[in-house]
């Protein structure tokens, strides 16, 4: 029995790499290629023992990211940099050599989920614009601190309100107002949390 996973290929990529990438084994996974009318289409399909295709040696990843649900390792092969996705889906992704796992996740549907929350879920600062004053419906972003180790800690997020939605300011100075507020009185640490929350203010 197999089961095909989803590839995804950039439209950059180099056609000749990943063509050749494809029609050899990878990852312990045999890879199936065709091109129809100059477009490559791809799939792979997976033995459930995994004993049919040869054994490929990848080397550590570049990069390794995870949510907690889903995994997603990056490496530099051949040329082109390849994405091993893990967990609530199983994909490949075929980049330009030199692709970050930025540009990876601008190809991922958050759904619900603010994009900048779901790159902070996999330990990635989504780089988001600080608001200057004058700036209007800004929001505030918070940075936690808890032990490197600690399992299921908690995310950086926006504010949110007791609803669980991102709290948005109609002015600069309002959310200034609301982090000078936080920081009043004694602050009590969480189990695993190193410090208090930093927050900045962001478009």
């Amino acid at each position: 029995m197999s089961y095909e996973i989803n590839v995804i290929i950039d439209d950059n990529a180099n056609k000749a790499v990943t063509e050749t990438l494809l029609k050899n084994q990878f990852a312990n996974t045999s890879l199936v290629a065709e091109l129809d009318d100059g477009y490559l289409l791809s799939g792979i399909c997976v033995s459930d023992d995994k004993k049919t295709f040869k054994a490929v040696d990848l080397p550590d990843p570049e990069q390794e990211v995870t949510n907690h649900i889903s995994t997603v390792k990056m490496y530099e092969v051949n040329g082109a940099t390849i994405f091993v996705e893990s967990g609530e889906n199983d994909a490949l992704g075929i980049w330009p050599a030199g692709a970050s796992m930025y540009d990876y996740f601008t190809a991922w549907d958050f759904g619900d989920t603010d994009p900048a929350t779901g790159l902070a879920e996999f330990g990635l600062d989504p780089n988001l614009d600080d608001a200057k004053a004058g700036d209007t419906n800004v929001r505030i972003w918070q940075t936690l601190s808890y032990c490197a180790d600690m399992i299921n800690a908690p995310h950086d997020d926006f504010v949110r309100d007791a609803e669980g939605d991102i709290m948005v300011f109609t002015t600069y100075a309002e959310a200034e107002r609301w982090i000078a507020d936080d920081k009043k009185g004694a602050y009590y640490l969480q189990h695993g949390e190193m410090d208090p929350a930093d927050h900045k203010i962001v478009r």
